[in-house]
């Protein structure tokens, strides 16, 4: 099979393929971006395989914090997710099956209190631990909900690497809040099953495995096509899922 990987990523990034995720809400909502920053952190945190219904609830989301405010980042600020958590007459999250919602919010409102937003936070972390992924990791470890990046079948820092892949990367699809202390040739290919056979059938890659080190050498493969943004090989991979497979 003879894939076009370049034509196959250009073809494919563009939010028409991406109208039904809740990157379309992001893209939609009219906040700063320290709010959108904010929430696209909380809509990957809990992202699934049915991207509709993802989307589903961050819009849900967005009608809560837009009964009290118009700032995802206020709504965290002044802890106004303590009234919807806890006040029997008010609405919760659809997706708050358990407490890691709000412990979600609380570390938010932890890192609005000491660095103000998630880029300056994982800024420190970098320039002290010389990687991008220990900030979430740790945060997440020390509040006892370290399996928030996890899902079945995915590498266990999908949501991570997705999540930058939005901050960083200045695309028709990503938001590119980030300043360029951090580019898109430093980061890495947020992968799943679904993407890791995609990259086996594509020749990109001789595994099925779902592990940190395939993601590290799918990365490394594209970046064969794309020497200073490798993770533009996330549409390639993406157009293959969906509208080649």
């Amino acid at each position: 099979m003879n894939i076009d990987i370049k034509g196959l990523a250009n073809y494919t990034e563009n939010m028409a393929c991406f109208k039904d995720s809740f990157i379309s809400v992001l893209h939609e909502y009219n906040g700063s971006g320290k709010d959108k920053e904010m929430l696209a952190f909380v809509a990957c945190c809990f992202m699934t395989p049915n991207a509709k219904s993802d989307k589903k609830d961050v819009e849900h989301l967005l009608s809560i914090i837009r009964e009290q405010t118009t700032s995802v980042w206020e709504y965290i600020d002044r802890e106004m997710y303590m009234v919807d958590f806890f006040d029997p007459s008010m609405r919760t999250l659809s997706f708050a099956n358990d407490m890691d919602v709000l412990k979600v919010f609380m570390l938010l409102h932890e890192v609005i209190l000491t660095t103000q937003t998630i880029e300056r936070s994982v800024q420190i972390s970098y320039d002290y631990n010389g990687n991008y992924e220990d900030f979430f990791i740790n945060i997440f470890n020390s509040a006892g909900v370290k399996d928030i990046f996890y899902a079945d079948r995915s590498d266990p820092q999908e949501r991570i690497w997705t999540f930058l892949r939005l901050m960083v990367r200045k695309s028709p699809v990503d938001l590119g809040l980030w300043g360029n202390w951090i580019t898109p040739a430093d980061l890495q290919m947020p992968i799943n099953e679904n993407f890791v056979r995609a990259a086996y059938k594509m020749k990109l890659y001789d595994n099925i495995d779902v592990t940190p080190a395939s993601r590290r050498r799918i990365t490394d493969a594209f970046k064969t096509y794309f020497p200073d943004d490798p993770v533009k090989g996330f549409f390639a991979i993406h157009g293959f899922i969906y509208e080649i497979s």
